[in-house]
C-alpha cells in the first residue's frame, strides 16, 4: 500500500481482494510485484488513519500505463475504501470491471519501427482534488477508456516478450449493481491535494530491475559455470604441458603383423602386448551346454 498522508493506493487481487506484495526502490519508488493474466483493482482510500469523518468530497481520476481512463469517482472521508478499475453504466446499471496483466503485444497494423519501446513495469497514477460542486445534471450512459495501445487490445497478435514485461488490460472478473436514473451532481476537480504513483512488475522483472535480489541459485549457477570452465582451462594447459614433453614415435601398422616376427611391438622405452590370435573352429560353433 503507497500512503500519502490520508490517501492510500494498493493493488489487490480481482478475486481474493489480496494486495499483491509491494516493493520499495533505493529510490523511494513503489513497485507491485504481480503476475500475468491475474486481475487485479486498484484500491482507494481518503480517510487515512485515524479514519476522519467529514464529508468533504476528493475528487480522483486515474492513469493506467500513461492512459487516462477517462473518469473520476467521488469519495468522503467517511466512505469505505473503493474498488477501481474500468468503469460502465447502461440503463440504471452500473459495472465496474477488472483490469488485468497482460504480456505486451503488436498491432497488426503497426510495424515494429514505428511500435513503442517496451520497459519492464507498468506505471499506475491516481491524483487526488477537491471536488467543487458544478451543477446537477442527467446520468447519461457511459464506458470508460479501454486500457489499450499499440501494444494490447482487440485484434492484436502476440509477439514474442520476455515474461518479466507485463502491461495492463482489460479484465474479464466484474461487480454489476444499480444506479440511480435522472439528475445526479457534477463535480470538477479543484486543488490538487496528492498524486500517487505505482510501478508493476513480475518478480523476474524486478530481479533484472535490480529491486529484489537475486536468488541464491543464480549465483550458484555461475560459480559452477566459472568453475567448470577454470577446470577446462587446466585441463587445456596440463595437455599443451604434458605434450611439450613427450616424444613420440609412429609406427607403419599397415603391414602384416606376421612380418614383425615377434609376439609384441618393440622400441627402447616400453612393450606393448599383441592379443593371439581367435580363430573359429567346427567344434567352438557348435558348443552347447550340458
Amino acid at each position: 500500500m503507497v500512503v500519502k498522508g490520508r490517501f492510500s493506493v494498493e493493488v489487490v487481487n480481482a478475486v481474493t481482494k489480496i494486495p499483491f506484495k509491494e516493493h520499495v526502490s533505493r529510490c523511494g519508488e513503489h513497485y507491485a510485484e504481480v503476475e500475468p493474466e491475474a486481475e487485479y483493482f486498484l484500491r482507494v482510500d481518503v480517510g487515512g488513519q485515524p479514519r476522519r469523518r467529514d464529508n468533504e468530497e476528493v475528487y480522483i481520476d486515474f492513469e493506467v500505463d500513461g492512459v487516462d481512463l477517462d473518469y473520476c469517482i467521488f469519495m468522503t472521508p467517511k466512505d469505505e475504501p473503493y474498488l477501481c478499475g474500468s468503469y460502465e453504466q447502461s440503463n440504471g446499471r452500473a459495472i465496474d470491471c477488472a483490469l488485468q496483466f497482460v504480456t505486451p503485444q503488436r498491432s497488426k497494423t503497426t510495424s515494429a519501427s514505428s511500435s513503442p519501446a517496451v520497459g519492464k513495469e507498468g506505471t499506475i497514477s491516481v491524483s487526488f482534488h477537491t471536488a467543487v460542486f458544478d451543477g446537477m445534471e442527467i446520468r447519461e450512459d457511459f464506458k470508460s477508456t479501454e486500457v489499450a495501445s499499440a501494444w494490447s487490445g482487440a485484434g492484436a497478435r502476440k509477439v514474442k516478450s520476455n515474461c518479466k514485461v507485463v502491461r495492463s488490460g482489460q479484465g474479464a472478473f466484474a461487480h454489476e449493481y444499480e444506479v440511480s436514473t435522472g439528475l445526479c451532481k457534477r463535480f470538477r476537480p479543484g486543488k490538487h491535494l496528492e498524486t500517487i504513483y505505482l510501478k508493476y512488475c513480475t518478480a523476474l522483472g524486478l530481479i533484472h530491475a535490480g529491486i529484489l535480489p537475486q536468488p541464491p541459485i543464480w549465483e550458484l549457477a555461475r560459480m559452477k559455470e566459472r568453475a567448470k570452465q577454470r577446470a577446462l582451462d587446466m585441463t587445456a594447459d596440463a595437455f599443451v604441458s604434458v605434450s611439450r614433453g613427450l616424444e613420440c614415435k609412429l609406427y607403419d601398422l599397415t603391414q602384416d603383423e606376421d612380418d614383425h616376427g615377434d609376439d609384441c611391438l618393440e622400441n627402447s622405452s616400453w612393450r606393448i602386448p599383441r592379443k593371439p590370435r581367435f580363430r573359429r573352429t567346427h567344434h567352438s560353433l557348435n558348443r552347447t551346454g550340458r
